[in-house]
């Protein structure tokens, strides 16, 4: 069972939130490619610009930025 809280938004909801590094819309804060949640492909977007949604499959979620100045994860 599903608790919820005030806000109304169950806790694997919010558990699920809490990983999203962006959602589409959002602005990049530094270019990198943000990883799709859903599907894994991958989306090139430059600082300041907005996220698309997944061109893959209509995602609007992604986990990670890769290959950006000083991120490990490259």
């Amino acid at each position: 069972m599903n608790r919820l809280f005030a806000t109304g938004v169950s806790l694997s909801a919010q558990k699920q939130e809490a990983s999203v590094a962006a959602k589409s819309g959002e602005k990049a804060e530094g270019t990198g490619d943000f990883r799709c949640e859903r599907c894994h492909h991958q989306v090139h977007v430059s600082a300041g610009k907005p996220i698309p949604k997944c061109p893959n499959c209509g995602n609007d979620s992604f986990d990670t930025r890769y290959h950006e100045p000083g991120n490990k994860s490259c």
